[in-house]
């Protein structure tokens, strides 16, 4: 790099940026071709490291030896902090950031300042969120006298990020871009897992507190139809590459709402059989919880800026259930529908937003190119750590799943009524 920078100094030092467009085609091609090199060799060894490593939890200390296990679901197997966690940080950040790249300039402006330490001292528990649902064949709801649910799917989402580029036209035809990465820390699968069976059992105790018959578990799983459901445990990977969960009570299933992969049909066929048997409507409520609002510019060919945004906030961002029942015995999939959610959430705080790694291109590469005469091309990236508060974020999906239910039974009783 040094090379280059003593080549375009004595170049402007002979004869300002003009002379520096008077290079023959080969000094200029030469110049081109070493920062494209050293920027390459500077790619390449950004890749070869995992941006997120800095937030990476060390590995959990086990247990001595004889020591008692908590037992599953209880307050100190779901509350107990990992090895990192906000029960040990200190960290102080902020609830947003917004980049940008231009002609001439970059930057990250930071929104908000709030440490864990104050997130500590919010209160434990949160209001029911508000879910508004939009039924599609409602009144299939009212098929069968009871309802059965096989199993409640909640998938945290855990990564995201957002891209965005904007290309001049003329003498800045350069093509810039922003882009925004982040990664959700603190998690644990005993939290999720502890939340989704508590989901389950909120949903069974509403259905019943508003009078409506629900298949027990023990009834359901007896089924002869249940065993053509292929299980795949209390955690799988679900779309999107989510963490999906189940409860421990009732595993999830290969064609869960949630699912990837093409085994939604054939659970659908298989279902609406358990559900003529049982003579109940099938319903299968699910939930992705994420942790922000992410937002950009796009891609555009005439404009020469771009801008990206990541803001630390609590929503469900897919919700709501699948229901079917069964008029006749091994005649494949019944009628049914859904109920799905537009998505709602809350400013409620629960988390901390951090730097972790700045994977930019080198502004000197960026600037070499500029007094070549070829515009800047300028490559913003950044990744960025979410810390949760345990305690804030559990009562904040209990705050989701109170809210979801309450919409599902709601539905239910109007389409009885």
């Amino acid at each position: 790099m040094e090379w280059v920078g003593r080549l375009t100094s004595a170049a402007v030092n002979s004869g300002g940026i003009e002379s520096v467009r008077k290079f023959s085609k080969r000094h200029v091609g030469a110049a081109i071709s070493g920062v494209a090199l050293a920027a390459g060799a500077l790619s390449l060894a950004h890749g070869q490291v995992d941006p997120f490593a800095a937030a990476a939890p060390p590995p959990k200390a086990q247990p001595k030896a004889g020591a008692p296990a908590p037992a599953p679901g209880s307050p100190a197997a779901v509350l107990a902090p990992p090895a990192y966690s906000s029960a040990a940080s200190g960290r102080t950040g902020f609830l947003g950031v917004e980049q940008a790249v231009g002609g001439s300039y970059s930057a990250a402006q930071t929104k908000g300042t709030v440490s864990m330490l104050t997130l500590r001292t919010l209160p434990k528990t949160v209001p029911p969120l508000a879910v508004a649902l939009k039924a599609s064949n409602g009144r299939f709801l009212k098929a069968k006298p009871r309802i059965a649910i096989p199993t409640y799917t909640l998938a945290i989402i855990e990564k995201g990020s957002v891209r965005a580029s904007g290309m001049g036209q003329g003498s800045d035809i350069q093509q810039r871009a922003t882009s925004i990465s982040t990664v959700l820390i603190g998690v644990t699968d005993e939290m999720a897992a502890a939340l989704v069976e508590e989901a389950k059992a909120d949903l069974v105790k509403q259905l019943t507190a508003a009078g409506i018959d629900v298949v027990t578990q023990a009834e359901l799983a007896a089924n002869k139809d249940m065993s053509r459901l292929r299980p795949v445990g209390a955690k799988a990977k679900g779309i999107n590459d989510w963490e999906v969960y189940g409860p421990a009570s009732a595993p999830l299933y290969a064609g869960h709402p949630l699912a990837a992969g093409l085994a939604g049909p054939g659970a659908a066929i298989a279902l609406t059989d358990v559900a003529y048997g049982l003579n109940a409507v099938i319903l299968e409520p699910y939930m992705a919880i994420d942790y922000e609002q992410i937002g950009g510019s796009g891609n555009r060919t005439y404009s020469g800026s771009a801008s990206a945004s990541a803001e630390v906030h609590f929503r469900i961002a897919n919700g709501g259930a699948n229901f079917r029942y069964g008029p006749s015995y091994g005649k494949g999939s019944g009628p049914g529908g859904t109920l799905q959610t537009d998505g709602a959430g809350t400013d409620e705080l629960f988390g901390v937003m951090f730097e972790i790694s700045d994977k930019s291109d080198d502004p000197a590469i960026n600037n070499t190119f500029a007094r070549l005469g070829l515009g800047s091309m300028y490559r913003q990236s950044k990744y960025y750590g979410v810390e949760i508060s345990p305690e804030r974020y559990q009562a904040l999906v209990r705050a989701a799943y109170q809210g979801l239910n309450a919409a599902i039974v709601s539905e239910i009783q109007k389409a009885k009524a």
